[in-house]
């Protein structure tokens, strides 16, 4: 298993040369993620949150931050998620396409890549007709 093993050291080096820098990063990213899905799900007029930490998030299509796997199974709109998914993964940004699954974050990002990831969710909010069926 030597390439997974000299992947996990060089990753553990950097964290221990780099870890304050890197994780401020992320965590601005990770912001700016947050703020720029929030925005664009308000701009189409659809009810959704963003839930975050660190670099971590996911939007969900409800009106309030779910608090368990109960409100998610009850209020969140799964089928807009899978849609919205597929739309900006046709667009070449990979979320996973199940939906509630994280959206992560990693070092090799940078804010271009957050913003490009931000405008073409925009678009698949804004452009597909099959959206506004699954809001109304």
């Amino acid at each position: 298993h030597f390439i997974p093993v000299s992947a996990a050291i060089a990753t553990l080096s950097k964290l221990r040369a780099e870890g304050d820098e890197i994780y401020g990063r992320l965590e601005s990213l990770g912001q700016r993620m947050e703020i720029g899905l929030g925005e664009a799900i308000k701009a189409a007029g659809i009810p959704g949150v963003v839930a975050r930490i660190g670099s971590a998030l996911c939007p969900y299509f409800m009106s309030y931050a779910p608090m368990n796997w109960y409100d998610i199974a009850t209020d969140h709109n799964a089928a807009l998620d899978r849609l919205v998914r597929s739309l900006v993964l046709d667009a070449g940004i990979y979320h996973f396409p199940i939906p509630a699954k994280q959206i992560s974050i990693s070092a090799a990002h940078t804010a271009a890549d957050i913003d490009e990831a931000v405008d073409r969710t925009a678009e698949a909010l804004l452009s597909n007709p099959a959206v506004e069926l699954l809001t109304s």
